[in-house]
């Protein structure tokens, strides 16, 4: 089938979900204080865009959730780097951060109430250390570990200078992968964020509460389909970024860089 009758497909399923949406509301099938009619929802989302309203709010949540990712990648990072050449280290430390990654991370959020106290600072702790810390970690330690243990110990004959060896090989080998991986960790990030923003106002999440709390549910809809549309937006920024490395940095060009000495 043909890229084009694919994507015809697709839009004519969308359409026909929004006019089945539609006509169910108009019909009282579905009683419009719960679900806005998809026209109003539109409507609603336009008057936002161009009143600028709750930019304060948004602001603060992107702030927070964009120190909180690039924080997180460097901790993660920098992490693996230093435990992978510390291999009983590395042993006896995955276990445990591989444990929390699939622990719900919302119960550790008292934790970091109690020992940040300062609000913004604990939304960036929380986001950085939980939903994007933890699955950098494990994705550079998973590639790591595919490195042939022949490169390290050639570099090695050559130079003794670790961060030669990190910046020639280390760092070209976890590249693609780290990108892969702050892919995933972005949209789980703005889970967190959002989570945070309810629990300490202000930010989009404490909107998100105030406008359900008040059955304001038309521009509810139309802030959760911003957030929606905001997602989406930074998971195709991150595959961009995926496609571009696996195109200019390919493993031969990788190798053969790694191996030329200034």
């Amino acid at each position: 089938m043909r890229r084009s009758s694919v994507i015809m497909a697709r839009l004519l399923i969308f359409a026909t979900f929004l006019s089945a949406w539609q006509l169910a509301v108009e019909s009282r099938l579905v009683e419009e204080r719960f679900v806005p009619k998809p026209s109003v929802l539109m409507a609603n989302i336009l008057e936002i865009l161009a009143e600028g309203r709750y930019i304060d709010q948004l602001t603060i949540t992107i702030t927070n959730y964009v120190v909180g990712v690039v924080f997180g990648t460097v901790v993660g990072v920098s992490l693996a780097l230093a435990l992978y050449t510390v291999k009983y280290a590395k042993s006896l430390l995955t276990p445990y951060i591989l444990l929390l990654s699939v622990v719900p991370k919302v119960i550790f959020f008292p934790i970091f109430v109690k020992l940040f106290v300062v609000e913004e600072v604990i939304k960036i702790a929380f986001i950085a250390i939980l939903y994007v810390a933890i699955f950098v970690y494990l994705g550079v330690v998973s590639n790591l570990d595919l490195l042939d243990v022949n490169y390290l110990r050639l570099f090695r004959v050559y130079t003794r200078s670790h961060l030669k060896i990190f910046r020639k090989l280390l760092l070209p080998t976890v590249f693609y992968s780290l990108l892969a991986n702050i892919r995933l960790a972005v949209v789980f990030a703005l889970v967190g964020a959002i989570f945070a923003d309810m629990m300490l106002a202000p930010g989009v999440g404490y909107i998100l509460l105030i406008l359900a709390y008040s059955f304001r549910t038309s521009e509810l809809y139309a802030v959760i389909v911003l957030i929606a549309a905001t997602a989406v937006a930074l998971n195709l920024f991150m595959k961009y970024l995926e496609d571009w490395a696996s195109k200019h940095l390919r493993t031969e060009q990788i190798t053969r860089i790694s191996l030329w000495f200034n």
